[in-house]
């Protein structure tokens, strides 16, 4: 996968050394983007989800 370079295509960021993390930095930023994206989102009701709790 490194030669995909996913974090610099997806989050802007260098991958990191080997054994550190980019998580601090860029889940901040995926959080508020889910946010923005799903802010208002309201459960529709009446679906059903097996195995889910009721």
């Amino acid at each position: 996968q490194k030669p995909l370079d996913f974090p610099r295509h997806v989050f802007g960021v260098e991958r990191p050394p080997e054994g550190q993390t980019i998580m601090p930095e860029v889940m901040p930023r995926y959080a508020r983007a889910l946010v923005r994206r799903h802010g208002t989102d309201r459960e529709l009701g009446g679906a059903s989800i097996p195995g889910a709790a009721p």
